[in-house]
Formats: C-alpha cells, sequence, structure tokens
C-alpha cells in the first residue's frame, strides 16, 4: 500500500493491527521500508495518517491521532480504520480495574518492592476500529460506553505493555505480563487466569503459579577463564503452562501442567564454541514435553508422564566434517531429526545452505520417500 504523510508517500506492507501502528509510528522514525518522494500514483489504496501534539506536554513530539483509508471506489468517503486515544486511567468509571489495589489479585509481590511496582500501570492506550471509530485524543474526553468498543493496552513505569483489555460477556476480560531485567517475558496470565484470581484474591503466590505460562532461560555461561560467554537470559530452557485436568495413559486423570524443557548443544564441535562467534552455539539438541505436578517449579521438576521427545542432530548427512559450509552447526538448522517415535528425517544442504536432499523416514535415500532439490 502506499500511505500518504503529508508531501511524501511510503511504501509499505500495511500493520495487521492498528496497535502495532502505533508503536512503530510514535517512536523516533526509525522505518525499515523506503520513503519514495511523490511517487508516481498508482491506483494502490492510500491510507492517511492524522497527527496531533503529544498531550504530554513534556514530550514536544507528535502522535498519531487516527488512521484513514480512502474510499473503496471514486469519490467515496474516506474510511477512519483506527483511532488512538492516549492517557487511559487504569481504574473509574466504565474502565477495568488495574489500580494499585486491583491488581493484588494477581501480584502477590510485596507492595513497594521493585517486582510489585514492575506490575503496576501507570497509562494506557486504546485503539478503536473501524466499526466504532472515535475523535477524542485523550481518555477523559471518551465515555465508558465507547470505551467498551475499543482494545486497551497499559504500559508500567518502563514503558512495558503488562496488561490489555477488551470488553465481552459483560466485563472487562483483561491479561497480564511480566518482564525480566532483560525484556524477557517470564510469566503470562491469560483471560481466564485473571478472571479466576479476581474470584479468589486471597490466592497464594504458587496458585498464581500455577495458572500462569512460565518460562525460565538461561543463567550466565562462562568459560575456563571466567569471561562470559553466553549471558543469562539468551535462550529459553523450560516452560510451565497453566494446569489443567488430563487423562493420563493408564486411563487415570490428574492435574498437572504442561511443561517443555530444551537441552542445547550435544555433541557440538570446537568444544561447544562457535568460531564465527566466539559463544555457545545455541542449537537445541533435545526437546522434552512432558505432564508434571503442579508446584513444580525449575529447580524441581516432578514428571507425571512424558509426552514427547524429539532430537536434533546437526552433523551433515553428506559425510562432511562438523565445522564445514553443509554442516547444520554452521547453517544453524537440524540435518536429522528424530522424533518419539524414533523416526528420522534428514537434509543436506549445500554451501549456501539450500536444502539439496530430503529423506524421509524408513527411505533408504534412493527411493520415493527421497527428494532432491536442483537449482539453476
Amino acid at each position: 500500500v502506499y500511505i500518504r504523510h503529508e508531501f511524501l508517500y511510503v511504501a509499505a506492507t500495511w500493520p495487521s493491527t492498528a496497535a502495532c501502528l502505533v508503536c512503530c509510528f510514535n517512536r523516533a522514525v526509525k522505518w525499515s521500508f523506503s520513503v519514495l518522494a511523490r511517487a508516481a500514483r498508482a491506483r494502490l489504496i492510500e491510507y492517511t495518517m492524522t497527527y496531533a501534539s503529544n498531550p504530554d506536554a513534556s514530550i514536544p513530539t507528535m502522535v498519531v491521532k487516527n488512521v484513514q483509508r480512502e474510499g473503496q471506489s471514486a469519490g467515496a468517503a474516506p474510511v477512519q480504520i483506527a483511532s488512538i486515544v492516549y492517557d487511559i486511567a487504569t481504574n473509574g468509571d466504565g474502565l477495568p480495574d488495574l489500580s494499585r489495589e486491583g491488581v493484588k489479585a494477581w501480584v502477590k509481590d510485596t507492595e513497594g518492592s521493585p517486582e510489585f511496582e514492575a506490575q503496576v500501570p501507570v497509562k494506557g492506550y486504546a485503539v478503536f476500529d473501524s466499526d466504532h471509530p472515535v475523535n477524542a485524543l485523550v481518555g477523559k474526553d471518551v465515555s465508558a460506553a465507547d470505551l467498551q468498543y475499543a482494545s486497551l493496552s497499559y504500559i508500567n513505569a518502563d514503558a512495558y505493555t503488562i496488561n490489555t483489555a477488551t470488553f465481552g460477556a459483560g466485563a472487562w476480560q483483561m491479561d497480564a505480563t511480566w518482564y525480566d531485567t532483560k525484556g524477557n517475558v517470564v510469566r503470562t496470565l491469560d483471560e481466564d487466569a485473571v478472571n479466576a484470581t479476581l474470584a479468589d484474591p486471597s490466592m497464594s503466590q504458587a496458585q498464581v503459579d500455577d495458572l500462569s505460562t512460565q518460562t525460565f532461560y538461561n543463567s550466565d555461561t562462562t568459560d575456563a577463564s571466567g569471561k562470559t560467554i553466553l549471558p543469562a537470559g539468551s535462550r529459553v530452557e523450560q516452560t510451565f503452562g497453566p494446569a489443567r485436568d488430563v487423562m493420563l495413559n493408564n486411563g487415570s486423570t490428574a492435574r498437572v501442567r504442561p511443561h517443555s524443557r530444551t537441552i542445547y548443544d550435544e555433541g557440538a564441535p570446537n568444544s561447544g564454541l562457535n568460531a564465527a562467534t566466539g559463544q555457545p552455539y545455541s542449537l537445541a539438541t533435545t526437546v522434552v514435553s512432558d505432564a508434571v505436578t503442579t508446584g513444580s517449579g525449575p529447580d524441581s521438576v516432578s514428571v507425571v508422564e512424558t509426552v514427547s521427545t524429539t532430537k536434533n542432530g546437526y552433523n551433515p548427512i553428506d559425510g562432511s566434517a562438523a565445522t564445514s559450509t553443509t554442516s547444520g552447526w554452521t547453517l544453524g538448522t537440524p540435518t536429522t531429526v528424530t522424533d518419539n517415535a524414533g523416526r528420522v528425517t534428514k537434509q543436506a544442504f549445500d554451501a549456501r545452505g539450500k536444502v539439496v536432499t530430503t529423506i524421509a523416514p524408513a527411505s533408504n535415500g534412493a527411493d520415493a520417500g527421497t527428494t532432491r532439490t536442483i537449482y539453476y
């Protein structure tokens, strides 16, 4: 599409959501697409962005107020496909309760601690779709009835989006997201989980954890001299999903959490260090999915039942060295994948990293189970 901005036309792929637009266009102008000066106007749909002064007078910038798409036929009026409203309050008439008291239902850290404060929203934003355009710029100018048509996003003092909310089933449906100091997402609660905590605010931290999706990352990896070769938070090692009741293979039922554990760089060449980066390859070699007891944590996992184990190999299947240009270690792509049933799929690459041979399980490499790709 072409996006019209005063005297410039911008060639771009339109974002899938207006929220993405707010993120992209309210930051410093670091656009990844090309800016064209008065390009010839092909008959492509034009999108026009209207700007307004930042409601925060201490920040002398312009913000996107709305986005319009030109009419579908000649002479037709433009359609306002997104309206962005700033400074949405964290609670009040017609709004979700994301006040300090409100978030205590799912934030169990001590009030005043850095962990607690990181989960307290300070400001919200609303995005209205084309079915309910508004002209207001700030939340105080939007009625409670209108706000129910918006998608709300709330940020903390560090400008991380920690809550989103949409109105449905007669109430605001909210989620929650936690981050670590590196900006990695470490815990999320979906709408059902937040509603469960609101129904029982006395839940403990362990009970809230069992309702959440948790992600655990690596700790610092150092070499023999003590130099850090892989900083903490660089790769995911374990995930825990929300607890649910399931039927096990023996026919019994249990309340468990889905759990995934990833092991990296088993059998890696060069003592596990990628010569090109000086860091570990960080390629997943074993991925185990299982069901674990509620209350399990990264350092104390009690497996109820293993669901699947996948093994990835990276040595080239053409007999080349493990550090050659056709090696999966070099290309960062598995050359063999062994599924839970022990079936092995193989791939061979050329020096450019293009797949040249794919061998299906049970194939001998020279039959109908083998696909060869020739490039010109």
